[in-house]
């Protein structure tokens, strides 16, 4: 991949790369370096392919939070509710809630009923679209592992389908993503 600089930028770059070497954070002072940054990673989204990140070294922060240090959307947003709801339902569904997500957008939403979860993802906007949806996608997976994980730890049997059903209809500002049918009664838990 070949990135051109214009003079001014490159030493605008330059500028933005000693202060985040002398300060070990990425830190704008001006519209002028905030605008390269926001091109430059553009610039990236279009020519990349996304690939996940994880962290190396010592945390700056205390590695264990509250619930109510994570800022996340309230269960009873994330789900619509159709028919009886129980504890099996309640664990998979919070296990989701919590898990992490790209720019902590929580793109998913879920469809609760007696023996089965639908997941799905927002529709991205206009701008970025296929990158937005990558990501989407990806958070996604991310929550339904959550959910996989919580399943195995609790002793309850989950089957992961795409239903035909749902597949073929068309929904305004969501994409169907899939569904667990829970498969053993939800009271034994």
């Amino acid at each position: 991949m070949e990135l051109r600089l214009t003079e001014q930028e490159a030493l605008t770059l330059y500028r933005i790369i000693l202060r985040w070497d002398e300060l070990g954070s990425l830190t704008t002072e001006d519209g002028e370096e905030h605008q390269l940054l926001w091109d430059l990673s553009c610039t990236l989204e279009k020519e990349l392919e996304p690939v996940m990140i994880m962290a190396f070294g010592y945390p700056a922060e205390p590695l264990e939070r509250s619930y109510e240090d994570f800022r996340r959307i309230e269960l009873k947003k994330l789900v619509t509710i159709r028919g009886a709801f129980g504890k099996v339902q309640r664990k998979l569904l919070e296990a989701a809630r919590l898990a992490p997500s790209a720019m902590n957008r929580q793109p998913w939403r879920f469809v609760s009923s007696e023996d089965r979860i639908h997941l799905f993802v927002k529709k991205p906007g206009k701008l970025g679209y296929q990158t937005q949806q990558d990501f989407n996608l990806f958070d996604a997976g991310v929550a339904l592992s959550h959910m996989l994980v919580t399943a195995e730890d609790q002793w309850f049997d989950l089957e992961y389908q795409k239903l035909d059903s749902i597949l073929e209809k068309e929904f305004q500002n969501y994409v169907y993503v899939g569904s667990l049918l829970i498969l053993n009664d939800s009271e034994k838990i």
